[in-house]
This record gives structure tokens, sequence and C-alpha cells, in this order.
């Protein structure tokens, strides 16, 4: 019994023996199977990175690509908000120049960020790779196109010392470029920004406080069309084409309209057009004409009418500022009026109709006033030389056949006031003022000019009320002058001459600027500053031998010097001003501008200039203007004038990977570009 028993037991040891070698046999081939399988994972996920690498370095350097087409490529750019091909589907090759089956990249371009035509000039490309599957890989870089008016001067053909607008000594704030060689004397300048050029940069070593660049690429000068073709297109869209009347030239003046807080605001700001009815009237240039034998002795006469009708005094009256020509100042009852009580004394009766030696010193009397200004022809603060009525029994309408025509305010009390900018009248009337001062001799008066209506029967039009920019289209001689607020281009096919000063109703660069203002002008021909009677530093006296006291210092423009805001381009000529070599008066007497003196001061300009060929501002001490630039901030910060052309160089400003998903579908493309669309900066 116990015999057999026991070979029972060790029959039953042998058969689990064999259960557990069968199942480690099977754990064994478990492993194995899972061995396989995990080397084959691994496998495919080393595939599948590597292809994602080869991928990511397929996008970037697709990127690269275009980032270099941009740059080198002078016929091609990114202006639109809808996605254009950079770089065409195109396959992807490895290392070994294999291509890879299926794989294939390319590169999308918009306008992204603030798409005003105002704010900084944002591109986004987008690199896409794809294969058989789909959408694998998608790199997106954000780049920030310079624009034209974030240098600070631009000039594209060779420059000399003759011609370069600065003068020995002066502090240039501000970078500088030239497409050509930069040319300045041992002695100029001290540069406190960045000078380069695609040729040499000449001047003393130690002028220099940051590296000169010489080599540089070039950038690419735009073509006349492709800057103003655009703008047409834009100033169509608004009403703002100015095509000039029968005659040149064409006036524009910018306009401030207060809604009486005193803050320039959006929706403030305004222009108008002034058609002068006779060619290159010097009326409207503000030129009289000069007399003396030398240019130390040059003077205006005291007696010429553009002195006599457009220049004079703002008096206190009422509460408010009222300006009052020297003409004016014969007659009787502005006597009257201006020696009132709380008012500056006028020159009194006598010494108008004195001799010619005390009429001479009672108008040099009113012109070195501190209030003393000229105007333009057209001027609503011209009322009472050239706004003429009939008498009050004919209507008190425009004369058109009377014996004698009254200036403004003659016959009726209640009228006899001064210029202002709201005594405005659309048709402006000239004629010749008999001595007395009170009546218009016969048969001399005739239309002068008359304002353009430009919206229905109004003759003032709104400039950016929406905050988008507005762009103003002119052909022809154009002058320009004014106060802007708001973003406002203006573009002329022609000439442009600046008539007088040009600044932001916001002053650039001040602690309350919010870069909502900013003004650009750009011209086909020349823009240039005008030589006249309230640009420069002049002197009035007789026409007798000049001399202490026949001749006597006056500065007609408000200012000793002249401000200027903005940026400004010529496509085919110079940004500069006219009579640069003109010498007048003894420069003892001439305005102080950075320890030396000018007939013009200092033009004080806060902007940019562009231009195909540079020219001096001064040719001699003594002649012209001493420029003295500042940087706008804005401008600097990417802000521009609306449209305002690009050039060829970008910063990145940020790279990153969009998951693919969000490229699937029909239109996905064009709304991630979209997406991207609403910021300033």
């Amino acid at each position: 019994m116990n015999a057999r028993r026991s070979r029972g037991l060790r029959g039953t040891r042998r058969g689990s023996a064999l259960i557990l070698v069968l199942l480690m046999t099977l754990a064994v081939a478990a492993l194995a199977v899972a061995a396989i399988f995990m080397s084959s994972s691994a496998g495919l996920l080393s595939r599948f990175y590597d292809r994602e690498r080869q991928f990511m370095y397929a996008a970037e350097s697709a990127l690269e690509q275009a980032i270099s087409k941009l740059e080198r490529d002078t016929s091609f750019a990114v202006t639109s908000t809808t996605p254009v091909s950079v770089i065409p589907l195109t396959d992807l090759y490895d290392a070994s120049g294999t291509a890879i089956a299926g794989a294939r990249v390319q590169v999308w371009g918009a306008l992204t960020g603030d798409t005003t035509s105002s704010g900084p000039i944002t591109v986004t490309l987008l690199a896409q790779v794809s294969d058989v599957v789909g959408t694998r890989f998608v790199r997106r870089v954000d780049l920030r196109r310079e624009h034209f008016a974030q240098i600070n001067l631009l000039v594209n053909n060779a420059t000399t010392a003759a011609t370069a607008p600065f003068e020995g000594g002066a502090s240039i704030v501000g970078r500088i470029h030239a497409n050509g060689d930069w040319g300045q004397i041992n002695g100029g300048p001290t540069y406190r920004d960045s000078v380069s050029s695609a040729g040499t940069v000449g001047g003393n070593a130690g002028g220099f406080l940051t590296a000169k660049v010489e080599g540089t690429r070039r950038i690419p000068w735009p073509a006349t069309d492709s800057v103003l073709a655009p703008d047409s297109i834009r100033a169509a869209a608004d009403g703002m084409v100015i095509v000039p009347a029968a005659a040149d030239p064409t006036r524009i003046e910018f306009v401030w309209v207060d809604d009486g807080d005193g803050v320039p605001e959006a929706g403030e700001g305004f222009f108008r057009v002034f058609d002068l009815l006779h060619p290159s009237d010097a009326r409207l240039d503000l030129q009289p004409t000069l007399h003396g034998p030398s240019a130390a002795q040059q003077h205006y006469r005291w007696d010429d009418p553009i002195i006599q009708n457009q220049c004079g005094a703002f008096y206190h009256r009422g509460g408010s500022w009222q300006f009052f020509p020297v003409a004016t100042h014969r007659t009787a009852w502005a006597r009257a009026v201006l020696s009132g009580a709380g008012t500056p004394a006028a020159p009194s009766s006598p010494e108008w109709e004195g001799t010619p030696n005390q009429q001479r010193d009672a108008t040099i009397a009113v012109l070195q006033r501190p209030t003393a200004r000229c105007f333009p022809a057209g001027s609503p603060y011209l009322v009472n030389t050239e706004r003429f009525t009939e008498s009050l029994a004919n209507g008190g309408g425009v004369g058109t056949g009377a014996t004698h025509v009254y200036p403004f305010g003659v016959e009726n009390p209640a009228h006899r006031y001064g210029g202002s900018d709201t005594t405005f009248t659309a048709l402006v009337r000239t004629c010749t003022i008999e001595d007395d001062g009170e009546l218009c001799a016969s048969g001399t008066i005739s239309d002068l000019g008359q304002w353009r209506a430009l919206s229905g029967s109004s003759y003032i039009a709104p400039l950016d009320a929406d905050g988008a920019g507005a762009v103003v289209f002119a052909t022809g001689s154009v002058r320009a002058s004014g106060t802007v607020v708001g973003r406002v281009k203006l573009s002329v096919r022609g000439q442009l001459s600046i008539l007088d000063r040009i600044v932001h109703g916001l002053g650039p660069n001040s602690d309350s600027a919010d870069c909502s203002q900013l003004f650009g002008a750009v011209a086909s021909g020349n823009v240039s500053v005008l030589d006249n009677a309230v640009t420069r530093f002049r002197r009035v006296g007789a026409a007798a031998p000049p001399g202490p006291p026949n001749i006597q210092s006056v500065h007609l423009g408000g200012a000793q010097h002249l401000d200027l805001h903005g940026a400004y381009l010529s496509l085919t000529g110079s940004v500069g001003v006219l009579g640069s070599g003109t010498l007048t008066g003894n420069a003892a007497d001439q305005p102080t501008c950075e320890g030396s003196r000018y007939s013009g001061g200092c033009l004080r300009h806060v902007g940019s200039l562009a231009m195909m060929t540079s020219q001096s501002f001064s040719t001699s001490n003594g002649a012209g203007f001493r420029y003295t630039p500042t940087a706008d901030a804005c401008f600097e910060r990417g802000f521009r004038p609306p449209l305002w052309p690009g050039t060829n160089r970008y910063t990145v400003l940020r790279a990153l990977d969009v998951r693919p998903r969000l490229l699937i579908g029909n239109g996905a493309l064009a709304a991630y570009f979209a997406s991207l669309q609403g910021d300033s900066e």
C-alpha cells in the first residue's frame, strides 16, 4: 500500500514539471515576441522622428529662402492681407539630395498686425510641409519690415561735401543711409547714430560716434507709379483727389478745427483747397520784390503791395485775436478800433498821413510787433484787404461793376473787425487801393482766386475721422501748409512747395503723443521750402540807398525759425530749400541757430527725408537754413504715414510652430492669417 502510494506521488511530480517547462517556454516566447515588437516600434518611432525633423528643417530652410527673397528680389514684396505664395510647392530632399517621396513644402505670406496702412509693417510667413497623409508640420515667422520714414535721411544717389545738407559742427541725431557714396568733408557734423552707405562714407573719423558702415546692401528705390498709383486709388475712394483748376498752382492748407478743449483729437483734422486764378502770382507764394544793390542791402519796400495787404499784426479784441493787415491801419475806422481800451495801440494817425518816411516807420512798427505775421493769398485772415463788397445799398454782394468797391467793413460799423479763421469767403478779390486807404481804384478790381467746394457746398473736408488714415492726391504744382491732425499723406504728381510751416496738432515726441498724428508728403518732383516772407528773415525799408534808419530787421513768419514735422519723399528729385544761397541783410541781424546766423534760422525738422539726389540747405554762412533734424519716436517704433513705402530690410519678431490641424479645410489658411490682424505692435 505504502509502496504504491509512493510511486503515485512520484508520477504526479513528473507531470507538474512538464507543465512548468511549457509555461516557461511560452513566457520566453512571449518575451521574444515583445522584444521583436518593441524593436520594431523603436525603429518606426525613430524613423517618424527623423521624418519630423526633416519636415522641421525643411520648413526652416524654406522660411530662410523666403526671407532672402524678400530682401534681395526687388520685384517682389508681400503687400496684401490676402495670403500669397512666397515659395511655391516644392519637393523635399534629404541630406544626400534624394527626394523624400510624397513630401513637399510651400511658404505663404501676408500682412498681419496693424493693417490700417499706418501701423508698423508686419509680414507673417507660414511654411507648410505635407505628405500623402496631409499637412504634417507648420512653422510661422513674424517679420517687421522697415519703412522709409524710419531712416532719418535716405539718399539714392551719391552725395558730395557740397550737396550734403549738414553744416560743420552740427550734431546729427538719426540714421543716415546713402545708396551711393556719402561725401562729407573733414570737420563736418558729429553723427550720433549710424551712417551707412552702399559705397564709401567720407568725413572725419572722429565725427562718427557709432561705427560708419560701408559697402552695405543697396535699398531699392521705389518707382514713381508704384507709390503714386495706390495713393490715387486710396484718395479716390475717400473723395480726396485734387485736380488743378484752370491755372496752377493749387494751394492745400491743413486745418485743425478744435472742439473747444484745446486738444487735437480724432475727427478734428480738415483740409481746404485754394485755386489761384493768376498763374505764378507772387501773392500766393508771399514773394515780394527784393530791392538793393547787394545781398547785404537787399530788402522789401515798405509799400510793396504784398507787405501792405498780406502782412500785419494780431490784436486782442473782444476775447479773441484778430488780424489787421498793414494797409488796414491806414483807415480811420481801423485806427479807431485798434486804439480802444484793452487793445495794444496801433500807430497814430499822423504817422500814416505824414511823409513817406513816417509811413515807412509806421509800417515797420506794425511788422516789428511780437504778433506780426504774413499770410498767403486767400487766407481768411486777410478779410480786410481781400474781401470786397459793394455798398450796402446794393445788397452788400461781391462787387461786379461799381465804380468804387469798398474794402470789407468800411461802411457798416457792425462789421468792422479783423480777420480770423472764421472770416471765410469762397471768392477772393483784389484791387489797387486808393491812397486814402478807403476805396479800390476804379477798374482795378479782379478775381484773385477761389476756395474750392470739396463736398457739396462745404469748402472744408474732413481727413482721418476714423483713424484709418487719409490720402490727399493732387496733380500739378502744389503749395502746402498748415496744422495736420490725424494720419495723413499728401501725394503729388508734380512739384510740391512748402509754403509755410507744416506741423502736427499734437507735437511729435511729446509726452501725450500716441502716434495718432503722422504726416507724410511725397512728390514725383522736387519737395522744396519756398524762399518767401514767412520762411526767412527779411528786412523792410525804403527804396532810397539802404542803411539805418531806412531799413529794419523783421521776421514775418511769426517765429525766427521754421518748424516742419513729418516724412518727406521726392521720387525723382530732391527735398530741400529754394534759395539756399540767398543772403539777405547783414549777418549780425539774422537769427542765430546753433551758434551761427542764417537768413532762415533753424529749419527744425522732426521726421525724415528721402530723396533721389541731395542738396545743401545753406551754401555759405548766413545764407539759407541750418538744418537741425530730430528723429520722430513714432516713426522709430514702426508707425508711418498711410501707405508709406517699405525698404527691403526685415527683422525677425518671433518664430513658433503652428498646429497642423488649424490649416485643415477650405479657407483655413486665409482664416488663420486673418486671425493675426489687428494689433498695432
